[in-house]
């Protein structure tokens, strides 16, 4: 139950806080005056997606919380939006939303306009079927083993698929695994070599360029020819000649310089040795695998995962055959399980369906509506997702007239008084739930909302209901009646909400009933009604 709520800056509401009482409140107010604001405000705070359009004009952030009872628990809930993100907590704790929800999930249920349309969609019919026969574990099993079915199904066919296709390529497929797993690739191969053949190069190039300069060879070098036949002329020549001597000396000390140079780079080549085989193996690797990427996919996944899936199809050709039957003696098992489930679903949904019928038409006749037939039309039993033909609801609100879907014939005021007596079938028992019933009463007489009225005061001796009305008859069955108005303050709309005493309630039905002008006739009426209603 819910029974404080706080909100800011939602729609027209700045800061508003409201307290509920456990069993029927009523909000009214003019159009416009907030009522759909706070129904939002509700939905957002037990876990409805919120819309970003209801931020409040010039604000960044909009916080809706609220103090729930559970049991003989206590709880904060609360949620903080903004354009782009939602936080959600439960006693000030931060939970993920699938979280939250789920917690929230029982405690509530919401009718307004949006139900009717779910109503009138026949794909829904079978869901309120099912609320109603407290069928959905048993559902939920023939679910489970029914998407098992579809599986092992599936698994046959694309079995039976591949036997025939092997068959059919079978020296194809045994070339094409045979080539594959010659060359045994691993994942990332080709990257490896690349990164070893870039490396080795390196080494290569260096290595061949020292191994020229360790080899320089005197004689076959004219440099040292004409060094070496430099020096010996030097030396034959008597005396210094313009430094004949120190040039000679020069040359002496280039040559040994050199020789040095030469010794320390053969000890250098170990240094950068390479393997020109391995060298010219992993290039060659690598060609052969860039071969087969371009055949078989594009990458070394793609190959790995073809030549397992050859594999397997080599592998299981032998015995395809009796995998095959294995799965289809597996699938019948299943087949038969399912058509048990499904059979004891159907007589549960049967059963249900006609309790379903009763309670609605006695609910329908307590809301003005004695002469209406209400048909739940069941299909045979069918091994589908829903394990059965169809589920529909027929009515038809005049006696001789045939029977026909419910959005065909039902008017708004009608839609709201069935969509009533199947909430109030499915929730007959429910305890401290809170119903939040948005304008239940459109299209409704004065005669038929007084009845519905009634059902919703029973509804609230066990449970809590919000419930946004524009009629007194609804409104005069509660003594929390809560009246909602805006203010224009320095150019801003505010809404704001009064909780009515007993004299302020009759001024607040008797304007229902008359407008804004309030008669002697609208007082007395809405006195005759509170004095009803006690």
């Amino acid at each position: 139950m819910l029974e404080k709520l706080k909100i800011i800056n939602l729609a027209i509401i700045d800061s508003f806080e409201i307290e509920f009482s456990n069993s029927f409140n009523v909000l009214t107010g003019e159009s416009g005056s907030g009522k759909t604001v706070l129904y939002k405000s509700i939905t957002y705070l037990f876990g409805q997606r919120f819309k970003k359009e209801d931020l409040r004009k010039g604000e960044n952030k909009c916080i809706i919380s609220g103090e729930i009872r559970v049991g003989e628990s206590n709880y904060s809930i609360k949620r903080i939006f903004t354009k782009n993100s939602t936080k959600n907590f439960i006693n000030d704790e931060a939970i993920k939303l699938s979280e939250y929800s789920n917690f929230l999930a029982k405690l509530w249920e919401s009718y307004g306009q949006h139900e009717q349309q779910l109503l009138i969609d026949e794909t829904n019919h079978l869901g309120y079927l099912d609320l109603f026969s407290k069928t959905e574990t048993l559902y939920q099993e023939y679910l489970v083993e029914y998407e098992h079915y579809l599986k092992i199904d599936n698994e046959i066919k694309i079995l039976q698929k591949e036997l025939d296709d092997f068959i059919d390529n079978k020296e194809l497929y045994e070339f094409q695994y045979k080539e594959l797993n010659h060359i045994d690739i691993k994942n990332d191969e080709d990257i490896e070599l690349k990164e070893s053949i870039s490396e080795i190069k390196k080494n290569k190039d260096v290595y061949e360029t020292i191994y020229k300069l360790s080899n320089l060879n005197e004689l076959q070098s004219d440099t040292f020819v004409t060094i070496n036949l430099s020096i010996d002329l030097l030396n034959e020549l008597d005396s210094d000649k313009s430094g004949s001597n120190n040039l000679k000396i020069r040359l002496n000390e280039y040559i040994n310089e050199l020789n040095d140079i030469k010794f320390e780079a053969s000890k250098l080549l170990q240094e950068f040795y390479y393997n020109q085989a391995e060298y010219d193996e992993m290039n060659k690797r690598l060609v052969r695998i860039n071969e087969l990427k371009r055949k078989y996919g594009g990458t070394i996944p793609s190959l790995i995962s073809y030549r397992n899936k050859l594999k397997l199809l080599i592998e299981n050709s032998d015995n395809a055959d009796s995998l095959i039957e294995q799965k289809i003696k597996n699938k019948n098992k299943i087949k038969i399980k399912l058509n048990d489930l499904g059979s004891q679903l159907y007589e549960k949904r049967k059963h249900g369906s006609f309790n379903l019928i009763s309670k609605i038409k006695d609910f329908l006749a307590a809301m003005g509506m004695p002469d209406i037939d209400f048909v739940v039309s069941l299909g045979l039993f069918e091994m589908n997702k829903f394990a059965l033909e169809k589920c529909c609801f027929y009515i038809t609100t005049n006696k001789g007239e045939d029977l026909k879907s419910l959005g065909r014939v039902a008017s708004g005021g009608e839609l709201s008084r069935i969509m009533m007596a199947i909430k109030l079938s499915i929730n007959l028992n429910t305890k401290n739930k809170l119903y939040l019933l948005d304008e239940i009463d459109a299209g409704l007489s004065g005669k038929e909302a007084d009845s519905i009225g009634a059902i919703i005061k029973s509804l609230s001796l066990n449970n809590q209901v919000v419930c946004i009305t524009h009629l007194p008859q609804i409104a005069s069955k509660t003594n929390n009646h809560y009246k909602l108005f805006k203010e224009v303050i320095n150019g801003r709309t505010y809404c704001k909400y009064l909780k009515l005493d007993k004299t302020s309630r009759v001024n607040e039905l008797a304007k229902m009933v008359s407008g804004k002008e309030i008669t002697i006739e609208s007082i007395d009426f809405a006195k005759g009604i509170l004095d009803k209603n006690g």
